[in-house]
């Protein structure tokens, strides 16, 4: 691109094709780095979603950002990018996605802005596997939010896909300092201080959550509100607490833990801790396990037969286990106190 200014995308009666193949059919939004035009894939008669980049040569760095992030991923619950290209007729770089047919969790959230139990659950482990993905493959997203959650089916979610990765961020350029991206009320307290990382998009997601079970869109202080009231709780309510905690290294190692405390049959039972050499644990069920590295890897896991949660003895770590029992586990499991 060599000028400063690039041409807003031309209306789809003008030029109704796009990179020969997708025939547009109307507008669906519009942003500082592109617009999103609905289309139909005229060799297979599926419905895309194109993106096309019309925001100027200051943001033309975004959308290669963008590009190469989303290329780079491929899940089941993540707007999949179908092609990429640039279409002389439009004199527009372009990124042509599958269509979610269902809209977006916010366009559901006006006809039902409170979810059940089942359905919350559902939601937050569609998107859980998604950023789990992203962040086992490098990428944070950073600006997790209604809006960029979609429902593929016509009659809504699930399955639920996550898209728009324009505020996203490769964990290799750097964790503790960055541009700020994000939407008021979702993106992370730390964020405030330019730090960076996955914890961001474990908050925002966790935001959600407490948004899908409360009926109403939290900011901050009603997020610590609830995670006051709910951090000894197990179930769902103490997950979501954890996963919107001001502190960061009282949330879940990551996304793949919470995954996993969601994926279960039963409603999540977590809690996290760390030593005195900085080393993080978690308890997923009766599942102890142990972490290492920025993005939180799993070094090992036990099982804890009825482990409830930790606690601290004499300024260690331990686990309650059953009504009467503390287990220390630093060395190697073994009881410390039984009644």
């Amino acid at each position: 691109m060599t000028s400063d200014t690039t041409p807003r995308a031309a209306a789809p009666r003008e030029h109704p094709r796009i990179l020969d193949r997708y025939r547009v059919t109307g507008r669906i939004a519009s942003g500082s780095v592109g617009s999103v035009l609905s289309a139909v894939d005229e060799r297979s008669g599926a419905p895309v979603a194109i993106k096309c980049f019309d925001g100027g040569h200051d943001n033309y760095a975004a959308w290669l950002d963008e590009m190469r992030l989303i290329m780079r991923l491929r899940h089941r619950n993540i707007v999949a990018v179908l092609d990429v290209g640039h279409d002389d007729s439009w004199g527009l770089d372009v990124l042509v996605f599958a269509r979610a047919l269902g809209g977006s969790l916010r366009r559901a959230l006006v006809s039902t802005p409170r979810f059940d139990r089942e359905r919350t659950r559902a939601l937050l482990r569609d998107v859980a596997a998604a950023l789990a993905h992203a962040h086992a493959h490098g990428v944070i997203h950073r600006d997790i939010k209604p809006e960029n959650i979609l429902a593929l089916k016509p009659e809504g979610g699930p399955p639920w896909a996550v898209t728009d990765f324009g505020a996203g961020r490769f964990l290799s350029s750097g964790l503790e300092r960055g541009s700020f991206a994000g939407s008021p009320g979702y993106y992370a307290p730390e964020l405030l201080h330019g730090h960076l990382g996955p914890a961001l998009d474990q908050y925002s997601l966790g935001v959600v959550g407490v948004e899908l079970l409360t009926g109403e869109r939290p900011d901050h202080d009603d997020c610590l509100a609830f995670a006051l009231a709910h951090h000894d709780r197990s179930g769902l309510e103490g997950l979501l607490a954890r996963m919107v905690s001001i502190d960061p290294e009282r949330r879940l190692p990551n996304l793949e833990s919470v995954h996993r405390a969601l994926a279960g049959a039963r409603e999540p039972r977590v809690d996290v801790t760390r030593d005195d050499q900085g080393r993080r644990f978690s308890l997923e069920g009766n599942e102890l396990r142990w972490f290492s590295g920025d993005t939180a890897t799993t070094a090992g896991r036990l099982l804890i037969p009825r482990a409830r949660r930790f606690c601290s003895l004499r300024g260690h770590p331990m686990l309650v286990a059953g009504e009467r029992r503390l287990v220390s586990f630093i060395d190697k499991p073994r009881t410390e106190y039984a009644a």
